[in-house]
């Protein structure tokens, strides 16, 4: 049942992260009301995916002019310069 609530969460378009704390905060409520979960259990029968980390990179120059003539092209958005 468990391992079906992952999959309905991630078929939503839900991040991986996020499915992991509410999967635990469930275990939270669940341990509350009486059901005890192992940790064991949970590593064995309930597979996550992997949480996917973007790579970060310095910006180049070229793509800092395109932000400069983005914000210099909008009327509205020169009052923020």
């Amino acid at each position: 049942m468990l391992q079906d609530w992952v999959i309905w969460s991630k078929e939503r378009g839900i991040g991986n992260y996020t499915i992991r704390t509410q999967f635990s905060n469930l275990r939270k409520y669940l341990f509350h009301i009486g059901i005890k979960t192992s940790e064991q259990d949970i590593k064995e029968y309930l597979t996550f995916e992997k949480i996917s980390r973007n790579e970060r990179y310095p910006l180049s120059l070229e793509e800092y002019q395109r932000i400069i003539e983005g914000f210099s092209t909008n009327p509205r958005l020169q009052v923020v310069h």
